[in-house]
């Protein structure tokens, strides 16, 4: 409280030279000096304050009134031709038998309103709805980098509290580290003249967060420190970034490949795992002839042009033959797609796997099998293999022979027919253990 203002802002002392006001949070006057008496030319005592007040300005002085801090407005008064400055010098507390908290409003002369000073005004408004919808952490602070002033809609600050960091200088609370990288961006501003910005990191209860920093000169002597959270931003850039390289790698140790080939068939794109394939890196291929590659003998299934050959290649996988590097072949099981109109694929996207190990044990096995039928159909013995309803599958030349059956017979042929009926029964009986 200044230095001879009276403990109760209603003592009459007031009312000697001060147009002065004393009301209530809710306008309520309890306290008209008598030169505010003159300048309204109304009597305000008993009534609302907010009342007197043009209704354009009505919100602005509750919500002045209502929070009490030092403020000074332009107003509107419905019996006036013009505005006054209001200024709120502050609240004091007095005791419930008077109703609580007092508010001191100092009246001062009336002002003409030219178009310029609403402008101004409307000017402000807008500013300060820009200012309160900001997500910002913002910061006044001095050319001795002490902080001086602070808006904080984040509700997450510096981690202390104001009172522990206003009117304190940077390195008195905040580590080396935070220091030596926030005060050069400040002197930068303070000495340039320009907008600085920088990134930086500080650490919460909940984990470290990051921030975009924007340094703006707004005095002589000191700059606005505008600092954005961007931590969830950068956590999920950083998971993007997991998921691409995890993605990649999965790729890069894949036995499989994509190609794009434009409508000339040259190879337009190919992906990395075809260097483990193929033994080409993906350069080495951009450029070339998809035919180049092909197994001579598997050509002629690829000749067509893509219209005439498109339902073919799109029905089902294909296998074909590719050379590599090395001079070697590769079977290779494809799937493409036309995309000649695509924007972004404009020709035949092709998913390549690398079957050749899989062709080889197939060829094994099917080798193994042909000289397995070959051993039984030649064996001394009457070989039948038979189905679980009874029916004969396959016979040897011995079983043939044994039953007297001909090669065109074999289709009918069942249990019943070879078998008399108490060694059917012995027969089905012993399939059926076998197949318990």
């Amino acid at each position: 409280m200044p230095a001879g203002q009276p403990s109760d802002p209603r003592d009459s002392s007031y009312a000697v030279s001060l147009p002065v006001l004393v009301v209530h949070a809710d306008t309520t006057v309890a306290f008209a000096s008598g030169s505010v008496r003159e300048v309204l030319g109304v009597d305000v005592a008993g009534t609302r304050f907010a009342d007197v007040v043009d209704a354009s300005d009505r919100d602005r002085v509750r919500s002045a009134v209502a929070l009490g801090d030092p403020w000074i407005g332009l107003i509107r008064f419905a019996s006036l031709d013009g505005a006054l400055q209001l200024q709120i010098v502050g609240r004091f507390h007095v005791g419930p038998d008077v109703g609580g908290d007092l508010v001191v409003i100092e009246v001062g002369t009336r002002v003409e309103t030219p178009e310029r000073i609403v402008e101004l005004e409307a000017a402000h408004q807008r500013s300060m709805a820009l200012l309160e919808a900001m997500p910002d952490l913002l910061f006044r602070v001095s050319s001795d980098l002490t902080f001086l002033d602070y808006r904080d809609p984040t509700m997450a600050g510096l981690g202390v509290a104001p009172q522990d960091f206003l009117g304190k200088r940077l390195d008195e609370f905040l580590p080396p580290e935070i220091t030596d990288l926030v005060a050069p961006n400040l002197r930068e501003a303070l000495d340039t003249n320009r907008t600085v910005t920088y990134a930086s990191h500080y650490d919460y209860e909940d984990g470290r967060h990051t921030f975009d920093n924007r340094v703006v000169k707004s005095g002589e002597d000191e700059v606005v420190l505008i600092c954005r959270d961007t931590t969830e931003q950068t956590r999920a850039v950083q998971a993007l970034q997991r998921t691409q390289a995890r993605f990649q790698r999965i790729v890069e140790l894949s036995r499989e490949y994509t190609s794009i080939t434009d409508a000339d068939e040259v190879i337009t794109f190919v992906s990395a795992p075809v260097e483990q394939i193929l033994g080409y890196r993906p350069d080495e291929m951009i450029g070339r002839p998809w035919s180049e590659l092909v197994h001579p003998d598997d050509a002629p299934a690829f000749e067509a042009p893509i219209p005439d050959r498109q339902a073919l290649v799109e029905a089902r996988p294909y296998r074909l033959r590719l050379r590599t590097k090395s001079g070697g072949w590769r079977t290779i099981e494809a799937t493409t797609k036309v995309l000649l109109d695509d924007e972004l694929i404009g020709g035949l996207l092709t998913h390549c796997r690398d079957i050749t190990d899989y062709v080889e044990v197939e060829d094994n096995l099917r080798e193994s099998l042909a000289r397995l039928d070959a051993i039984v159909d030649t064996a001394a013995e009457g070989i039948l293999t038979l189905g679980l309803d009874g029916t004969v599958q396959s016979l040897n030349r011995a079983a043939r022979k044994m039953f007297r059956l001909q090669d065109d017979e074999l289709d009918v042929v069942n249990v019943r027919t070879i078998f008399s009926h108490d060694s059917q029964a012995l027969v089905m009986a012993a399939m059926r253990e076998a197949s318990a």
